[in-house]
């Protein structure tokens, strides 16, 4: 009878508890700001709410496009969130189902694909590390692509840095743009208390924003 009570409380308290931490949840405004110029050269992206936990998001400019694609130098800092979750750009981009993208993460990686017809193909089959990326939060890595347009070799420059060169003939034209991911509080998000928070510009061929 005694440990009935005492089970009977220990589920009370934790009903309680649970409701408290709901309550306290809900007086904290979730905002997402979603491509919008923050003041200080960059293009943000950054949301607390909940609702976007698993959410891809990309945005591409109409302003680099390019009908020979010859490269895009990118800049990303990351400001807010965790540092696995993975941000990047995307060139070349058709459509939503066709596109190369390249992602990093504040933990010194990147990861190349190519997506063509809705199906990816791995041109980098995992995360690379690479010593050429700054990690960490509030550190600018410039991200150099760089396309021969007569052998359709493409050049990684990483921070200055050559870090890889592939061959790909599926896209040799489109508009570049960015990319972001949004993780959710079991993968390491902390919605809605921190927000995920990732700045983004393109300094050549034409600079965005």
């Amino acid at each position: 009878m005694k440990h009935s009570i005492k089970r009977n409380l220990f589920i009370m308290l934790c009903i309680l508890l649970v409701g408290f931490i709901l309550s306290c949840n809900e007086g904290i405004p979730r905002e997402t700001i979603k491509w919008e110029e923050d003041g200080n050269g960059y293009i943000q992206y950054s949301t607390n709410d909940e609702d976007k936990f698993y959410t891809w998001s990309i945005s591409t400019y109409l302003a680099t496009e390019q009908a020979d694609y010859s490269g895009t130098t990118f800049s990303f800092v990351r400001k807010n969130g965790p540092l696995d979750a993975p941000y990047g750009g995307v060139f070349c981009f058709q459509d939503s189902n066709n596109y190369y993208r390249i992602l990093i993460n504040g933990s010194g990686q990147y990861h190349i694909v190519s997506k063509k017809s809705g199906s990816f193909n791995y041109i980098t089959p995992d995360w690379v590390d690479s010593d050429d990326l700054l990690t960490g939060y509030n550190q600018i890595n410039e991200i150099e692509i760089v396309r021969n347009t007569v052998s359709s070799d493409f050049t990684i420059n990483i921070n200055g840095i050559s870090n890889k060169t592939y061959n790909d003939t599926d896209f040799d034209s489109g508009t570049s743009g960015f990319y972001t991911y949004i993780l959710s509080n079991q993968s390491g998000e902390y919605f809605p208390y921190e927000a995920n928070d990732t700045r983004f510009k393109i300094t050549a061929p034409d600079p965005v924003p």
